[in-house]
């Protein structure tokens, strides 16, 4: 498709840096920030609010994905 990607640090539980996150806002238009609702490590979801909050500084678009936690939800019922 040949979009342009940027890699979000994380911190050691597997969440969104907010530093790193408002760095690359800084330096560069970014069209989707994507936010985790659940990963793949246990009990890991990314700051929504908190990115959510930056849109007040930053033009930026979010979708929060559910997809692989979603998944393991599904199973449990």
């Amino acid at each position: 498709m040949g979009v342009e990607t940027v890699t979000i640090a994380c911190d050691s539980r597997g969440r969104m840096d907010l530093d790193h996150l408002q760095d690359a806002l800084r330096r560069q238009r970014l069209g989707t920030v994507v936010v985790s609702a659940r990963n793949a490590r246990p009990g890991a979801v990314d700051p929504i609010a908190a990115v959510v909050a930056l849109r007040s500084r930053y033009d930026f678009g979010i979708h929060v994905d559910a997809s692989y936690g979603g998944f393991f939800a599904l199973l449990k019922g």
